[in-house]
């Protein structure tokens, strides 16, 4: 009866060793992608002003245009 206690407990332990290893590894992968993502928020964030800087300086040149008679003002 001994020996089959220890054999469980021993079996036991290893399921949470194995388990608590792959808690670990799991928790560098989300890290990793958490980091991925934050980086891809910042572009897409970079992105964005970036299309709106653009946007903007279309809109002045449209509106200048417009006012010198040099294009129409679509």
């Amino acid at each position: 009866m001994d020996v089959l206690l220890t054999d469980f407990v021993e079996a036991l332990t290893d399921e949470l060793h194995e388990a608590t290893e792959k808690v670990k590894f799991l928790s560098k992968e989300l890290d990793a992608k958490e980091l991925q993502s934050k980086e891809h928020i910042g572009t897409i964030n970079q992105l964005q002003s970036e299309l709106k800087y653009s946007a903007d300086e279309l809109e002045r040149r449209r509106l200048f245009s417009a006012e010198n008679g040099d294009v129409d003002a679509r």
